[in-house]
């Protein structure tokens, strides 16, 4: 007693799950959220080191910037 094809297609497709979709939006989603979070952090702890920096030593705020601002352009670039 074999099952035909076409029935063993209709009960796959009937156990597949229907929130594949969804949760695949919800990674997509959470991988974007942390990664502006983890930037966004990033460039605040920089800003409050350079800025700490520009007290001791004001002649260098402009060399440690160059990095921050290196960081926020190459993301962009296709590699």
């Amino acid at each position: 007693m074999a099952l035909h094809e076409d029935t063993i297609r209709q009960i796959v497709l009937e156990e597949e799950a229907m929130y594949g979709p969804f949760f695949g939006s919800l990674g997509i989603t959470a991988a974007m959220v942390f990664t502006a979070a983890g930037s966004a952090y990033g460039t605040a702890k920089s800003g409050t080191g350079i800025a700490s920096m520009a007290v001791a030593r004001p002649d260098l705020v402009m060399k440690a910037i160059i990095p921050v601002v290196m960081a926020q352009v190459c993301p962009p670039l296709k590699r």
